[in-house]
């Protein structure tokens, strides 16, 4: 995996933080302390007591590393910020034994930026999938041991939260287009040409495959390529539609849309819970629905508007 350059002042990164702040604005860390005690105070909740262990773990074993509740969590990718906002705070989904559940409050309260380190004491890029779930009967031991996996950084995760002692400064507004205010292009030629520009799977690439994860839950995945002419950029939604079927189905709405740019091939993974028992030599199209929420999504504007069906496959796997 190619390493990461070093995180410091003058690093750009990306983060979460109260909507329509001014370009400018400084943001010191601490934030999270005050919120987590709150939160104890109001009410038991085990997500926030995985906090205080994590802390006595960092403080014991591990106390040159910044401190989970005095940081800012960042991202050092804006794919994975945007994908992030969008699952925790749009859709207000978090991880749990159970799948997905609510968790987290109104998506009106939350912005997405893009920052600038001013002020750096301490920075550790760690691995979010150690504390992202709780699992039906674990011990305080199992959670320390977790923690400390975490703590030493563990696992070399693709996009590591970052977590910052010290000032950021806004940059860039990452929302700056509002959904209502995004413009649709009518233009038959240009519906013409991405239609033309966009091609799936070709023989020598990796071919789609839906595959059964366990009962209901189904996975899909490909590639999605563009060719050099392709008008403009657009943005879908993944979906299956099954033979016989009337309309297309959504995959989960914690999945991002599909960015589709020029000259690009864009792998394609999406789950689909509740999903219609299969048998193996059922045909499918993978298809993408691109409209204004997805537009929105990577604040596209204008945007283009339709549903793009792939070839018809084939499921090859036994469910």
């Amino acid at each position: 995996m190619k390493k990461r350059p070093k995180i410091g002042v003058g690093s750009r990164l990306f983060l979460t933080a109260a909507p329509n702040l001014q370009i400018g604005t400084r943001l010191p860390s601490g934030h999270w302390r005050e919120k987590v005690y709150s939160q104890l105070i109001e009410k038991v909740d085990p997500y926030d007591s995985m906090e205080f262990i994590w802390e006595i773990v960092r403080l014991r074993e591990f106390p040159h590393l910044p401190s989970r509740i005095d940081s800012r969590f960042l991202w050092d990718n804006e794919d994975a910020a945007r994908w992030w906002h969008h699952r925790r705070h749009i859709m207000n989904f978090m991880d749990s034994p159970r799948g997905y559940e609510q968790r987290h409050g109104d998506p009106n309260l939350t912005g997405l930026y893009e920052v600038e380190v001013v002020e750096c004491s301490r920075v550790f890029a760690a691995n979010m999938n150690f504390i992202s779930y709780l699992d039906d009967g674990e011990t305080f031991g199992t959670l320390m041991e977790r923690a400390r996996r975490y703590w030493r950084g563990e696992g070399n995760p693709r996009n590591p939260e970052i977590l910052l002692e010290g000032t950021v400064k806004i940059c860039r507004n990452l929302l700056a287009e509002k959904c209502k205010s995004l413009q649709t292009t009518t233009d038959a030629e240009m519906t013409q040409n991405i239609e033309a520009s966009l091609w799936w799977a070709q023989p020598y690439e990796k071919p789609w495959s839906l595959s059964c994860e366990k009962g209901s839950v189904y996975n899909l995945e490909g590639e999605l390529g563009a060719d050099a002419y392709q008008p403009m950029k657009f943005a879908g939604w993944i979906a299956v539609r099954l033979e016989g079927g009337k309309e297309p189905i959504r995959c989960e709405p914690v999945w991002p849309p599909a960015l589709i740019q020029p000259s690009t091939l864009t792998e394609i993974f999406a789950k689909f819970r509740d999903f219609p028992r299969v048998s193996v030599g059922t045909r499918y199209q993978p298809v993408l629905v691109c409209d204004r929420s997805a537009a929105h999504y990577w604040q596209l504007n204008p945007y283009w508007e339709g549903v793009l069906s792939g070839e018809w496959q084939v499921i090859k796997e036994s469910p």
